[in-house]
């Protein structure tokens, strides 16, 4: 995947404008932060265009909280620190499902997987040795 800007001034001038209208949510600001890769010469988004687009299509069309009760494996929810998962869907989803735990990665934003697959792995794998019926080296 190529660069997709000589420069990160979208992202630079998003912000301007978001710090004089006040109108953009935060999670505009993960998604600025984690969804753009600095590199020398430009920026590019960190996923590949099309696989972003199919993401934004298919999310609008999927409800699954009325299936979240037939949900009886634990839960857990890796999120990055510069994130953006509203504190409100974080409770509901944790009152839906209960137990479910939370784990927060240092400096990750909301691409915390591909920016720190390392620490979302340890998340993962401190998880799983959480349980006693799984084994994981």
């Amino acid at each position: 995947m190529g660069r997709c800007w000589p420069s990160c001034a979208p992202r630079d001038s998003t912000r301007r404008w978001r710090g004089s209208t006040g109108r953009a949510p935060a999670a505009l600001d993960a998604f600025l932060d984690g969804g753009l890769a600095e590199e020398e010469g430009g920026a590019r988004l960190r996923c590949a265009p099309a696989h972003e687009a199919a993401c934004y299509e298919c999310a609008g069309a999927l409800d699954l909280w009325p299936d979240l009760p037939r949900v009886v494996a634990p839960v857990r929810l890796v999120l990055g620190e510069r994130g953006f998962v509203a504190p409100a869907l974080r409770e509901r989803l944790c009152a839906a499902l209960p137990g479910t735990g939370i784990d927060v990665v240092p400096g990750g934003t909301h691409f915390v997987a591909l920016e720190k697959p390392r620490e979302v792995g340890e998340a993962l794998a401190r998880f799983l040795r959480e349980r006693r019926d799984v084994d994981v080296a």
